[in-house]
């Protein structure tokens, strides 16, 4: 079991074999070093493991404690667990709080998958090893032994998580990967990407105001016409008398 746990596996990150990028960037007071554009913040930073959690209960807001961690609310749940806001009282942070079952609940009569647990060491060994300013880093694991649950404390990300953008346009999509690929070769478009695009949009607005005006065509035009009875399309008068000397309806019962 030691050999499969997430500080033993292999490739992670470990702050013994990081004096690389020391040497070539000089160090900043928070030990990341400061001239080096592609480090993330939490790069040097040792992900720490407890293996004892004392769970307690605030009698004066309510509110439960895990360790340092005072839970604030609830951010969302899923599958495989819950994601708590809290609050780290010794450096007044906010972080997010991925509390995961030990055990899976239920029990499948299918084919011998991975165990819920060696599923969650994955995990907890891949946040280690990545650091990217797109993916929330791992900052403490909560393992104690004596309890059903693991708590994963991740940073906390502000604006929630990445919506997805539904299938776009032809020209943005082709706009979209000569951009990437562009990127790629580490090329620079001279702006001729951008004027593209900007022909494009020019383009479709264009082509949606003659959409437009079509339409408003072909909803005045069964409109336009001119009898006795009715007179031509405007109403000049609001509800004035109509001009025409047919009797109505209502006038048969008009006394004169």
């Amino acid at each position: 079991m030691a050999a499969s746990s997430a500080m033993s596996s292999p490739g992670l990150y470990t702050p013994s074999h990081s004096s690389s990028p020391s040497r070539l960037y000089p160090a900043s007071s928070s030990g990341t070093p400061a001239g080096s554009p592609f480090l993330h913040p939490l790069q040097m930073h040792k992900v720490r493991e407890t293996h004892k959690a004392a769970i307690e209960q605030d009698y004066i807001t309510g509110r439960k404690l895990i360790n340092q961690y005072e839970i604030l609310g609830e951010i969302g749940r899923g599958m495989h667990g819950k994601v708590k806001l809290a609050r780290n009282i010794e450096t007044d942070e906010k972080v997010a709080i991925k509390i995961i079952q030990r055990y899976s609940k239920k029990r499948r009569l299918t084919r011998v998958s991975s165990s819920p647990e060696t599923k969650t060491k994955r995990e907890i060994a891949i946040l280690k090893k990545i650091r990217h300013p797109d993916i929330v880093g791992l900052y403490e694991v909560i393992d104690d032994p004596d309890y059903k649950k693991i708590y994963m404390i991740l940073e906390y990300v502000e604006l929630g998580e990445i919506k997805w953008r539904r299938k776009g346009t032809p020209q943005i999509c082709a706009f979209e990967r000569r951009r990437i690929e562009r990127e790629l070769r580490c090329e620079d478009d001279g702006g001729d990407e951008e004027r593209l695009f900007k022909m494009l949009e020019r383009r479709r607005i264009r082509k949606d105001a003659q959409r437009a005006k079509k339409m408003a065509e072909q909803t005045h035009s069964s409109a336009d016409f001119w009898s006795l009875e009715h007179g031509d399309d405007e109403d000049d008068f609001g509800d004035a008398t109509p001009l025409s000397r047919v009797p109505t309806h209502e006038s048969l019962f008009i006394p004169r």
